[in-house]
């Protein structure tokens, strides 16, 4: 039986686990904690000393492994970390419209259309794109937050963040902790800010009739996760949510959850049953049905992600952000954001390529900066379909990159080093992780964030199908009389 927590400064240490913390504490990881806030710094202190916060844990209706220690983040370190993920997300959105702007026949071939017809349907207003669900995936470096990758798509990982926010608060020593601290904490719940975004989002003549119906729409697999704890917890955090957020409107908001077969048009309107349908959010859907599309173009009903989801999504578009930028088609605010956000990334296609101030064969470069370099391919997705040089031996990276080349569809991207982070790993102890921070955006609205992290000492990309796991944010506020000393 663990011992019961006392205050902060007068917790006996316990052996074992002072020595599992010192062996990895280091001068680097307590800058990287006071970097994020002084309370997070606290908090690994604290944490490394109390042997119920070094016990590895499982919560109900977890959808991956959950972490053990939150992370806190203060206002500055917040805001360096809004400003680059939103920029990066409102870049990338808009890349295969300029990019067929740019190249028409080129971009039908890599979105993979039929026709430039069909991309020119699909990129016309309304296209979605002002009101894409997505996710980044961004990675803390001594450079600032760079952005790897951006997932256009209402089926992503992380929307389960207040469970684990909720079972965090709920640990004994964990409360005791945040009960001695002076700072006031928040927290930005996915879910509840997808629905706050939505009746902030709907159009007028919807609101103007004060009720807004929403249905998530999934094929049936999808359907039966539903019947799964997890499924149950998060369909019923999305009534509640959306049910909080009408109340707090003004209006009457319902959640369905659904098939496209369950759903008919009628009028340039779309109906479950006899109740009008206002928004749709394709959660692994396999494409949208034509008649709702056309209702979708004609105003009757708002479509979160649709069609045009997957080619915001393909990993090429982090390339020919690069391409455009190389024509001069990025304005001077991207740019910057491009050379401050995005490592180099390019399309794996023969011929020569610029990299770090000197142009060589693509092919040469693969090989001889292998440990520099990451592979992708297009529609990479949950660490399949990725590759670090460093963690692949000569042969596989050699075959490779023959792929790649052969096929087109890859990237090369540059290696980033992540700034590490301590964290509880195993059964009984803490590490130093690699984190990958996977911020939510509605639109151009900010909508939380979900950490994945996992263990340095493994090799391969950070990924909850492997050794991850997954992690949340506490926003951090300065106490009274720290906020009122700034203001003198």
């Amino acid at each position: 039986m663990m011992p019961q927590e006392k205050p902060t400064e007068l917790m006996p240490k316990d052996a074992s686990a002072a020595a599992a913390g010192e062996d990895v504490w280091s001068a680097e990881l307590e800058q990287a904690h006071r970097d994020l806030s002084e309370l997070d710094l606290r908090f690994r202190r604290y944490a490394m000393r109390t042997p119920e916060l070094l016990r590895g844990r499982d919560f109900e209706n977890m959808v991956h492994r959950p972490q053990a220690w939150p992370t806190f983040i203060g206002a500055r370190k917040l805001d360096e970390f809004k400003r680059a993920s939103r920029s990066a997300c409102t870049l990338l959105r808009s890349i295969p419209g300029r990019f067929y702007r740019y190249d028409p026949a080129r971009a039908v071939a890599l979105y993979q259309m039929s026709s430039a017809a069909e991309l020119e349907m699909l990129l016309s207003p309304p296209n979605g794109s002002d009101t894409f669900a997505s996710r980044g995936d961004f990675i803390s470096t001594s450079q600032g937050f760079k952005c790897i990758e951006f997932n256009f798509t209402a089926n992503l990982g992380g929307w389960e963040a207040g469970v684990l926010a909720a079972h965090l608060r709920g640990v004994p020593a964990l409360a005791s902790f945040l009960a001695e601290q002076p700072e006031t904490l928040s927290f930005s719940d996915p879910i509840a800010r997808f629905f706050h975004y939505l009746l902030d989002t709907a159009p007028a003549d919807m609101i103007a009739k004060g009720a807004l119906n929403v249905a998530f729409v999934m094929t049936n697999l999808a359907q039966d996760e539903l019947a799964t704890g997890a499924g149950f917890e998060l369909s019923g955090r999305a009534l509640r949510a959306a049910t909080a957020a009408a109340a707090s409107a003004g209006f009457s908001t319902a959640v369905h959850f659904c098939r496209y077969e369950d759903l008919t048009t009628l009028h340039d309107r779309v109906y479950l049953g006899k109740t009008q349908i206002h928004v749709i959010v394709e959660l692994d859907a396999h494409g949208t049905p034509p008649a709702i599309y056309r209702t979708f173009k004609r105003g009757g009903v708002l479509i979160i992600d649709g069609p045009l989801g997957p080619l915001a999504t393909t990993k090429l578009n982090l390339a020919l952000a690069w391409e455009l930028a190389a024509a001069w088609l990025l304005t001077d605010d991207e740019e910057r954001v491009l050379f401050e956000v995005f490592p180099w990334t390019r399309q794996v296609l023969p011929g020569i390529v610029g990299f770090r101030g000197e142009q060589v064969a693509f092919a040469e470069l693969l090989a001889r900066r292998r440990e520099h370099l990451v592979l992708k391919r297009e529609d990479s997705y949950g660490g399949k379909g990725v590759w670090l040089g460093r963690d692949t031996n000569a042969a596989d990276w050699e075959s490779l990159s023959r792929h790649a080349l052969a096929e087109g569809t890859w990237v090369a991207q540059e290696v980033v080093e992540f700034v590490p982070y301590l964290y509880q790993c195993g059964e009984q102890g803490c590490d130093a992780h690699d984190v990958i921070w996977g911020p939510f955006y509605f639109g151009e609205t900010y909508g939380g964030t979900i950490l994945r992290m996992q263990p340095r000492k493994w090799d391969g990309p950070v990924n909850l199908s492997r050794q991850a796991t997954e992690g949340m944010l506490f926003e951090v506020e300065p106490s009274p009389s720290a906020a009122g000393a700034g203001r003198g």
